[in-house]
């Protein structure tokens, strides 16, 4: 476990308080009790904060006050406990209870764990527990993730203390259940240099095809893809379970034709052979790890190398292999059948382009056969011309270059004849 949360802990079980009681964002971390006795605030009053302050410096906060009183109580770094104890009998006295209020600032405990250098470069965030990183995922829209949580030009990393993780991928590394020393070693080994503009041009061309209400700017299913397979790589099931359930319901708006939402309910349309409405379950269990990988293949393949004619082809697969009939069950589906669809995509898709790099080269054939015989034609002419041209030299080079500007007007050979001809005709 991570030495500042064994130390929180610690703390915590001194003075009695439940974890159930802990509250946590991205921002802060709080736990507040109303209506503490005499007891609970002698239990804060008496602990030594020594090794707390150590951890997490001018970070860790403990209000005590009473609503009916005018002043606040505050423990914190360097604080005076003689003078503390003195304040807090008098709105004890008067009052018999007050409320206590311990705030962790997040921001500022960072400063206690990474470099300034570090704390640049990257966007962290930190979280005591992996339940209020899971939390956030869920409970967040698209937009408060991408302008409240995730930074758009910046790796973005989560250090969770509570559980051993360790997950990389280009946009987002998630680590946990390490000392400080160790997340600093670790920070400074990852590639935090990555060309996020890559995301905003995936976004782009899902505009151009996809219509999304409610739509992420720049957010991709790239950002929560990880290869569990990987060696070293450390998970637990509730954070696997989370990634592969955001991994999914990104991908499937970048590939459907609408994607909106019925009252509380987010679905989706793909449009192919028919219309198929895929309605987003609450509940899905990716049981097994990977559950998510080839319906991200899918979305990858597409948007690598982007291409209409991939996308078009993708959605007249997928909706042979699902059913109108099937809208609670599309959602499932689609995931189990995730790899039949990829492979015979790819597979439909080579044929495709076989036969249009024959068509491509027999077209090729005929146009440089056209060319030749064009050629040949416009020979035939100007020597037809020639002969017709019996006048004198000035004469002539005067029709020439009439006869000229009209066919650079008209691109027709047969305007230079025709007027050579009425020409000499008329001198004749």
């Amino acid at each position: 476990m991570n030495a500042v949360l064994h130390e929180l802990n610690n703390f915590l079980s001194y003075i009695k308080f439940n974890k159930e009681e802990f509250y946590e964002n991205p921002s802060i971390a709080k736990i507040f009790k109303k209506s503490c006795n005499t007891e609970d605030i002698n239990l804060i009053l008496n602990y030594n904060y020594n090794n707390i302050f150590k951890m997490f410096s001018n970070s860790f906060t403990i209000r005590i006050n009473n609503s009916k009183a005018n002043s606040n109580v505050y423990i914190k770094q360097g604080f005076d406990k003689q003078f503390a104890k003195e304040d807090i009998e008098d709105i004890l006295t008067v009052y018999k209870i007050a409320d206590i209020e311990i705030n962790i600032d997040k921001n500022k405990l960072l400063d206690t764990i990474v470099s300034k250098e570090l704390s640049i470069e990257y966007n962290i965030k930190i979280f005591f527990y992996q339940e209020a990183f899971i939390k956030t995922l869920r409970t967040f829209s698209y937009d408060s993730l991408e302008e409240k949580f995730f930074e758009k030009f910046k790796k973005n990393i989560i250090l969770i203390f509570n559980e051993e993780i360790k997950l990389n991928n280009d946009s987002l590394c998630i680590i946990g259940g390490f000392n400080n020393e160790e997340a600093k070693e670790y920070l400074n080994s990852i590639n935090g240099h990555y060309d996020f503009s890559n995301y905003e041009i995936k976004a782009k061309h899902r505009n151009e095809r996809c219509n999304w209400v409610e739509c992420t700017k720049w957010l991709t299913p790239d950002y929560f893809h990880f290869d569990f397979t990987i060696t070293g790589c450390k998970y637990t099931d509730s954070i696997r379970e989370c990634l592969e359930q955001q991994t999914v319901n990104l991908a499937i708006p970048y590939i459907s034709n609408f994607t909106s939402f019925d009252g509380e309910t987010k679905y989706s349309e793909i449009n192919g052979h028919k219309k198929i409405r895929i309605i987003y379950p609450s509940n899905y269990e990716y049981a097994a790890a990977g559950t998510s990988e080839y319906v991200f293949k899918i979305y990858d393949w597409v948007y690598s190398n982007f291409n209409t004619d991939k996308l078009s082809m993708l959605r007249n697969t997928i909706t042979m292999f699902l059913c109108e009939e099937c809208n609670n069950s599309c959602y499932n589906l689609l995931i189990k059948k995730s790899k039949e669809i990829y492979e015979s995509v790819l597979v439909n898709f080579d044929i495709y382009l076989q036969e249009n790099v024959e068509k491509y080269f027999d077209l090729l054939h005929t146009v440089r056969e056209m060319i030749s015989t064009k050629s040949k034609d416009i020979t035939d002419e100007i020597n037809s011309l020639i002969d017709t041209m019996n006048k004198s030299f000035l004469t002539s080079i005067g029709i020439i270059a009439a006869a000229m500007v009209g066919y650079l007007a008209k691109a027709n050979i047969y305007f230079i004849k025709i007027v050579a001809i009425i020409y000499g005709d008329r001198k004749s």
